[in-house]
């Protein structure tokens, strides 16, 4: 296994320096700037080097995947990824995210489609056991905690503005996600010290981990357990499309794994992209033609439901909340026609093509939610984002909305956003595959 030393010392370098930067060679054509989702880069005049400023940087990536001279690197994990694999006293377990799936296949000209998407996703589940790890679990899995959790968090945050008893500690409205380590990070450095109503935004922002952390202490307790493993031995690489998770996983917060007092692990080792994991199945000589389309991931911590699924896009974690918090609400699954009416008509979920235009970074629906317990229709607003710094737009409709009587017809109750610090959402995270012969 990669000695401590190693190990410890990539964590220091991203949670002191990032996961990004740009290189002395950069050839100052602003694609990054432009690109940029939280306004962190520099420049030094026209034509000049592009420096980032880490202190507002949120490690997305999409600075680096979108410099046409390839001039912006990233802090990798991959080496102790590999002597984990090489040591035979550790087991490697794997958890790939949605999004993976989908781009794998790409790195090897064979981009998932409708008619194939299976089969790139089992070729995926093989390769993670060619190259040599034990364990192929699903982040999926975990991904329908953070949706449950943050579900019922929802519906408990609904019932504190509505002032039934009980429920008083449940957060202010509107809840924001949590799921996004760029979206976060962007929160932290942005709105730390400002307040909304009483209440710091931060409040807003939802308790749940994103999948990712959920998985990791899941892994390492209750996974350990049925694997007959020694937590200490155990090492989770999560595969991701997201070069902020690599921000993530090192936070301080994050090493909390136990199975005794003085026995605490990090809750997920490392983060690979999707790049590095292509990068590591061909330096490992797995010739992806050969995998196989019919694998599956292992037992025990793979099963998942639709709600998993759908995180990787734009609107997935709001479609997977909505029909969690109606259920629960209402006591029934959201009808077919309120579905047509907030997904369709709106296209909230951003099913066509992507716009880029400032007012379509923001989309809003408005759903009809009946409270059973309290016999009341509750008129929920839901709002979906992609670009951290639009943020910024969403809080002002929201410091604005408040200020409107209550009897205004313009007054919105403004109850989940759903923030995508990427465009689209994950699918297009900044450890995807990059095609620059496209």
């Amino acid at each position: 296994m990669a000695s401590v030393a190693s190990e410890a010392y990539v964590r220091e370098v991203i949670q002191g320096k990032g996961v990004i930067d740009i290189r002395d060679d950069c050839k100052g054509c602003d694609q990054c700037v432009q690109w940029c989702p939280a306004d962190a880069i520099t420049t030094d005049g026209l034509g000049g080097r592009h420096k980032i400023d880490h202190s507002l940087c949120v490690n997305c990536g999409q600075c680096r995947v979108h410099c046409p001279f390839d001039r912006i690197d990233e802090v990798s994990m991959l080496d102790y990824v590999k002597a984990a694999i090489a040591d035979p006293d550790v087991h490697v377990i794997a958890q790939p995210a949605p999004s993976v799936r989908v781009a794998f296949g790409e790195e090897f000209d064979e981009p998932a489609t409708g008619d194939n998407i299976r089969a790139v996703e089992s070729k995926m589940f093989d390769a993670i056991r060619k190259v040599g790890m034990n364990t192929v679990w699903d982040t999926n899995f975990a991904a329908d905690m953070t949706i449950t959790e943050e579900g019922y968090e929802l519906v408990m945050r609904i019932l504190n503005a509505l002032g039934v008893e009980g429920f008083e500690e449940a957060g202010p409205l509107p809840q924001f996600t949590s799921c996004c380590p760029g979206w976060v990070r962007y929160a932290e450095t942005r709105f730390g010290d400002k307040e909304f109503n009483g209440n710091p935004r931060l409040a807003h922002i939802s308790s749940a981990r994103s999948p990712v952390m959920m998985f990791g202490p899941v892994a390492k307790t209750y996974g350990a357990e049925k694997l007959g493993k020694d937590p200490a031995k155990i090492f989770d690489v999560a595969i991701s499309p997201c070069t902020a998770k690599k921000f993530e996983v090192t936070r301080p917060e994050f090493i909390s794994s136990s199975n005794g007092p003085d026995k605490v692990y990090n809750d997920v080792d490392a983060v690979i992209t999707t790049r590095e994991f292509a990068q590591l199945v061909r330096e490992t000589g797995v010739d992806y033609a050969s995998l196989d389309e019919n694998a599956k991931p292992d037992p025990g911590m793979s099963e998942e439901t639709g709600a998993a699924i759908i995180f990787g896009n734009t609107g997935g974690v709001m479609e997977a909340a909505l029909r969690t918090g109606y259920r629960v609400l209402a006591g029934e699954e959201l009808p077919v026609e309120a579905y047509d009416k907030v997904f369709k008509e709106t296209n909230i979920r951003l099913d066509g093509e992507m716009e880029f235009d400032d007012d379509k970074m923001i989309r809003e629906a408005t759903i009809d939610i009946p409270v059973k317990a309290l016999d009341i229709t509750v008129p929920a607003t839901f709002a979906v984002i992609y670009g951290s710094k639009n943020t910024q737009e969403m809080w002002r409709r929201i410091e604005e909305n408040a200020k409107l009587d209550d009897n205004d017809p313009n007054k919105k109750l403004y109850v989940f956003v759903e923030v995508m610090n990427c465009p689209g959402g994950c699918i297009n995270g900044g450890g995807q595959p990059i095609r620059r012969d496209a």
